[in-house]
């Protein structure tokens, strides 16, 4: 019953985040975002009243700067998290604090559902690219298939935004190759959860 308890209240706690309104602007790009205190400030009293804590700490991956990120369900002991590279762009701290804030924002955006940025037709993603070093690779689970509970968080989403598991399962036939959800490889899982979640794609938020 833990997992029912847990995508029930992951769904309860997503329904429950308000739209919110950008209200920083990047010289860089001259759009506006939404900055990680207004986000906190948002969503942390929707946390406890729905039974999670949230956290996000600096970290090593194969060597190189990264950050763990945890949504824990209290009442199951449940949790969701992976490591993302940071991209450092100065190697000071000024540049890892930068990297430290996007990895924050960008993480609690995405897994809530949260929209933190103007959408500009992938013009700052594809910049992003074309300027970034490439991300080392995240870490691996066992076997290179995702663990059990990314395969819940899946299916928490597929709730959330309307699909059914036999549109779900389509969905990973196509970008997988793969006619279970439990033999989806890690590296292409995100792209399953952004197929899945459509309408709560989130762009590259800027530092």
């Amino acid at each position: 019953m833990s997992a029912a308890e847990f995508n029930g209240a992951f769904q309860a706690l997503r329904q429950a985040v308000p739209p919110l309104k950008p209200t920083k602007t990047n010289p860089h790009f001259k759009s506006k975002y939404i900055p990680l205190d207004a986000i906190h400030d948002a969503v942390d009293p929707l946390l406890v009243e729905h039974g999670f804590t949230w956290s996000a700490f600096p970290t090593i991956s194969d060597g190189r700067p990264a950050m763990r990120y945890e949504l824990r369900h209290v009442a199951t002991n449940e949790v969701w998290g992976d490591v993302m590279p940071l991209l450092v762009d100065k190697e000071n701290s000024q540049g890892l604090g930068s990297a430290i804030t996007y990895a924050r924002r960008y993480a609690i955006s995405a897994v809530l559902g949260i929209v933190a940025d103007e959408d500009d037709d992938g013009h700052k993603a594809a910049h992003a690219r074309s300027a970034a070093p490439a991300p080392p690779p995240v870490e691996r689970s066992t076997g290179g298939v995702i663990t059990e509970a990314q395969r819940r968080r899946l299916f928490a989403i597929a709730t959330s935004s309307g699909k059914t598991n036999e549109q779900v399962k389509a969905m990973i036939l196509d970008l997988t190759g793969q006619d279970s959800s439990k033999g989806i490889p890690r590296d292409k899982y995100e792209a399953v959860v952004a197929a899945v979640e459509a309408s709560s794609d989130v762009e590259d938020i800027p530092l």
